[in-house]
């Protein structure tokens, strides 16, 4: 809601630019969804006295317009096939019915009796 995204703005984003305000050259442009708050005038004055220019995507355009779900499926792809590469040169000849990325982010240290 208004009063949530206000508080989240102003605790912990303003804090990510100390140095920000509203002259040019120390303003920060934000980049946020459509969702409840973003549009919120309270939180527009307010972010821009502190140097922020609040830029809201599209309504319903997620998956289209925002760089971080464009780039999620590759990303995870990747991520699926470096983790077997991982997986396989640790196990070895080993087999499992369980795949990798359904383990989770493997943790490898100390040693291994069997090799």
């Amino acid at each position: 809601n208004d009063e949530e995204f206000l508080k989240y703005f102003t605790t912990n984003l303003t804090k990510l630019y100390p140095d920000a305000a509203d002259v040019p050259g120390k303003r920060v442009m934000l980049k946020v969804d459509s969702g409840p708050g973003r549009l919120n005038p309270e939180l527009l004055v307010k972010a821009r006295t502190y140097g922020f220019l609040i830029y809201p995507g599209v309504p319903n355009t997620t998956a289209v317009t925002q760089e971080t779900d464009q780039n999620y499926g590759p990303f995870k792809t990747q991520f699926h096939k470096n983790l077997e590469e991982l997986n396989n040169a640790r196990v070895g000849e080993c087999t499992t019915s369980i795949a990798p990325w359904l383990v989770g982010l493997l943790v490898f240290g100390g040693q291994d009796p069997v090799s």
